[in-house]
């Protein structure tokens, strides 16, 4: 399969966002099962949500390219 630049650097802002909300949340989680008291639900909403955002912009963005490439039918993330 031969993909475009554009393709190849949407793949890319993809992984980037990608591992930046793996990053955000392992430290979100690590940081509050780490303190002396392990109580997840300190976790702040803000980052958190700032976090899942970016996997759902990823998640859009992987769908979209995935019709690009394959069509409609392969499109869903279950798929994948």
């Amino acid at each position: 399969m031969n993909l475009t630049e554009e393709q190849i650097e949407k793949l890319t802002q993809i992984l980037q966002r990608v591992q930046m909300a793996r990053r955000e949340l392992d430290a979100l989680i690590g940081d509050h099962y780490l303190a002396q008291r392990v109580n997840i639900v300190g976790v702040h909403f803000t980052p958190l949500a700032a976090a899942v955002e970016k996997l759902r912009w990823a998640e859009a963005q992987w769908r979209e390219l995935s019709q690009e490439l394959f069509g409609a039918e392969r499109a869903s993330p279950a798929n994948h």
